[in-house]
This record gives structure tokens, C-alpha cells and sequence, in this order.
């Protein structure tokens, strides 16, 4: 959601709605994206909009530590992504059901890439068994040993 902002045009507070002396009271927590580039992080979490009182309420400057962890946690996670892509394993980008007249029934097709920035890369096609497909949990080529080569969506053009 966004911020709201009063009759007068004014951030209001998100917790009493008053929109005097209201601020964006920034997360300082940072998540960092080494696979996106070496400096790219974002806030943990959306700062909240509170005036003077709602801040001291909320716990003053002590308002973000509930983020310290998770934002160190997803940290973690993104520098093993980033590690595995300068490996060379690339990761999902996108999939077509067997409802694609490139895709096999029983398979899904899968697009690889090493990085979601560059559009201009090198992509890698490979037919995967539907049972096997769980972009949720296996985010990698090398998380389907069963994956096949596969021509790609966009066969179905060729062969029309």
C-alpha cells in the first residue's frame, strides 16, 4: 500500500492519521543483491509514516530492530544465489505448461538464464518433467538432473 496524505496535501501518520509533523521513518537494515550488482541493496522493510508521538509509541529508534535478522537472513540467501550464478548454474526465468504447443504433455518447459538483469543474454531451454517443476524450491538448472534440451517456446512459430 501506499502513504496517505491529508487534505492539505500532507503525509499523514499511519497509525493516528494526523498529519502534522509526520516523517517516512527509514528502515536502516539494508538487503543487499550481489546478483543484481555489486552495490545494490534495498531497505528490509517499507518505512511507516508516523508523526513525533506514534514513533516514541512505536518504540522510537528501537522501531526497526525487529529487522535486524531478517534483513541479515535474506542477506545470506542472495549471496548464495549470486555465488551460484558466478558458477555458472543459471536459474529460472520463466516456464510454459504443456498447454504451449512447444511442450510435451507431462513437461514443462523451462528458461534458464544467469542473470535477471540482462536481457540481451545467453538463454538455455530444457523440458522438465511437470512432477519435477517447483520454481519454489529448486531455483537452479542444476536442481533437475532429469531436465532435457528443448528447442524453446518458440518452436511452436517455426513449425506454424
Amino acid at each position: 500500500m501506499g502513504y496517505g496524505y491529508g487534505r492539505n496535501g500532507a503525509l499523514a501518520c499511519d497509525r493516528c492519521g494526523n498529519t502534522g509533523g509526520v516523517r517516512k521513518r527509514t528502515c536502516p537494515h539494508r538487503v543487499a543483491y550481489p546478483q543484481d550488482g555489486p552495490n545494490y541493496s534495498l531497505a528490509y522493510c517499507k518505512a511507516p509514516a508516523l508523526c513525533t508521538s506514534c514513533y516514541r509509541a512505536e518504540g522510537g529508534i528501537r522501531l526497526h530492530d525487529r529487522c535486524a535478522e531478517p534483513a541479515r537472513k535474506a542477506t545470506e540467501e542472495n549471496k548464495a544465489i549470486a555465488a551460484r550464478i558466478a558458477s555458472g548454474d543459471p536459474q529460472v526465468m520463466s516456464a510454459w505448461g504443456d498447454w504451449h504447443a512447444a511442450v510435451p504433455a507431462g513437461s514443462t518447459g523451462v528458461m534458464f538464464a544467469p542473470n535477471r538483469t540482462d536481457r540481451w543474454q545467453e538463454k538455455t531451454y530444457r523440458l522438465v518433467p511437470e512432477a519435477d517443476y517447483d520454481p519454489g524450491t529448486k531455483k537452479f538448472l542444476s536442481d533437475y538432473p532429469r531436465a532435457s534440451p528443448w528447442a524453446g517456446p518458440d518452436l511452436a512459430k517455426e513449425s506454424a
